[in-house]
Order: C-alpha cells, then structure tokens, then sequence
C-alpha cells in the first residue's frame, strides 16, 4: 500500500471522527444471530444482551449479513471485502477497534460508532450498525448497545403490541422463529458438551 494512499486513509478516518463524549449507560451485547425475515426477505442481525434477556433485531443488507457470518465463523475468502478492506486500513494506520457502540434510533434508523485506538488517539467513527459490527468481529471487540435504544425498542413493542406499524421491530413469527432457533441452538451445545 502506498504511502499516498496511507495519507488519504488517515484523513478520510479522522475527517469522520469525532471527539469522544460523556457516554450513556451501555449494554455488553452479542451476535445472537443472522437470520432471515421470510416476510420480507431481508436479513436481520439479532443482538442479544450478555446479561439479560433483551433482544434486538436490526434489518441489514445480504453482504453485511454475510461479512458478519463470515466473521463470526472466521471463514475468510481469498479476497477482501469492503469490512476487511477496513481492518487492512485500520492495521496500516496501526489502529485498533476498541469497540462498537449502537448509539441511536432515529426514524428507524440505527446508528452506530466504531471506536479506534491509533497512535495514541481514540477516534470514533460513524457508521452503520452492520457494517461497525462487521469490522468490529474481525477485531474481537467487544459489542455495546445504549440503554436508551433498548428503552426505545422496548415502547416500539409495546405500540406495535397497540396496533401501531413499528418498521424497526419483527412480526410476531419472526420473534417466535427466533425463540425456536434459540432453544434449538441450546440443546445442540447442550449434546454436543455431554
């Protein structure tokens, strides 16, 4: 990679950044799963709390679902994608992923930051919950979720419950799915530890 390149990189990455605020309380979080709306077709990223039982379900794209599945099955193909294009920059600039934090829910519409640690700095990068957590995989960061958008999720499902339209949260099969799929991955890990 050259040198102008490297440059370029940098000010790309510092030009979105921002200085660090005072922070919300954050929920440590998961990758319960990628799984598939069969209403709409679209693949959803549930995370899931560390400790807790809250959920929550973000509507992605097809490739951001698969760099996150590839990711979390460390299955890398023989040329980058655009996640892994961006950790190549982030080890160039010899920066590191401190974390991902899902920050907002606007209009239905989440948002996230990538926290960076490069050359003594901590910058925070805006980005799409998808693609913040698939770079964020290829680190082992730890994932986070503001309180504040778990308290917002939680009242969509309650007016949802109301027989308001709520965009951001899945129909109710989508929801069962994910309990089916949830106690059946629990006693498979259960058989295969005995």
């Amino acid at each position: 990679m050259s040198r102008r390149t490297l440059v370029l990189a940098l000010a790309v990455l510092v030009w979105s950044c921002s200085p660090v605020p005072e922070s919300e309380p954050e929920i440590a979080v998961r990758v319960e799963a990628v799984t598939l709306d069969p209403h709409s077709n679209s693949p959803v990223l549930v995370l899931e709390e560390l400790e807790g039982s809250r959920r929550l379900p973000i509507w992605i794209g097809f490739s951001e679902a698969r760099s996150i599945a590839s990711a979390l099955e460390k299955q890398w193909q023989p040329r980058p994608n655009t996640h892994d294009l961006a950790k190549r920059l982030i080890d160039q600039l010899e920066g590191k992923v401190e974390r991902v934090v899902v920050t907002r829910l606007n209009q239905e519409i989440y948002y996230a930051l990538i926290v960076v640690r490069t050359q003594g700095r901590i910058l925070e990068v805006d980005a799409r919950p998808s693609d913040a957590i698939a770079i964020g995989l290829r680190y082992q960061a730890p994932l986070f979720v503001r309180e504040a958008v778990f308290e917002r999720s939680v009242e969509g499902h309650m007016e949802a419950e109301a027989g308001k339209e709520v965009r951001n949260l899945p129909p109710r099969h989508l929801q069962e799915s994910h309990r089916q799929v949830t106690s059946s991955k629990r006693r498979i890990q259960s058989t295969n530890a005995s």
